[in-house]
């Protein structure tokens, strides 16, 4: 991502770089035209890339939302996570997704659960 792109973003003008990159795409085909291009698919690639993130943060359960781990009744070694939507697919997971998963407490230290079976509002890790 460019610097440029970076702090619009941070700042919240990313719209005010989109629709001044817009304006020149009007021109007649040139090499002035073809960079402009080049720039505005890129910068459009990254904001929705930015957009993507920020929408999976949205199902962060953290604070309140947060729910314990609990074991799997499926297998010993399986923990299950309860989530919140998962049955109306808002988040939706599947087998093999990733999960991060942090304890209570310890919020810098992030584990990796593979998503091994989905089933109504419970995730088995």
């Amino acid at each position: 991502i460019t610097n440029e792109l970076s702090q619009s973003i941070g700042a919240g003008d990313a719209d005010e770089l989109m629709e001044e990159s817009d304006r020149g795409l009007g021109l007649p085909a040139g090499p002035q035209t073809l960079g402009r291009y080049k720039t505005h698919w890129q910068n459009l690639l990254w904001l929705e890339e930015h957009q993507l993130v920020a929408d999976l943060h949205e199902f962060d359960l953290v604070g309140e939302r947060a729910a314990p781990l609990v074991p799997s009744p499926l297998d010993g070694e399986l923990l299950v996570l309860r989530v919140e939507g998962l049955a109306e697919k808002r988040p939706s997971v599947l087998v093999t997704d990733l999960v991060d998963v942090n304890l209570v407490g310890q919020r810098s230290r992030v584990y990796k659960g593979e998503v091994r079976e989905v089933e109504a509002e419970n995730v088995h890790l």
